[in-house]
């Protein structure tokens, strides 16, 4: 594989690591906590909570706040 196409691959592994540790720390807090929305946003890494509702949605079709209800499993 050339040395782009490796840096490359190397790159979009690292975004798919980052992307699936802040789903699983997200998924956490929203089931075990009574943290509000802004502060699991910034603990997980987000920018705003804005941002948060728009990966839980992308990740589950759903609000986080019906996550935090039980409508998701783990």
């Amino acid at each position: 594989m050339p040395c782009r196409h490796r840096r490359i691959h190397a790159q979009r592994t690292g975004r798919t690591e980052v992307e699936r540790v802040r789903q699983e720390r997200a998924l956490a807090l929203l089931s075990d906590t009574e943290l509000s929305m802004r502060s699991i946003a910034h603990r997980v890494g987000f920018s705003d909570e804005r941002a948060l509702r728009r990966a839980v949605r992308r990740w589950h079709g759903i609000h986080p706040l019906a996550v935090r209800d039980g409508f998701v499993a783990g």
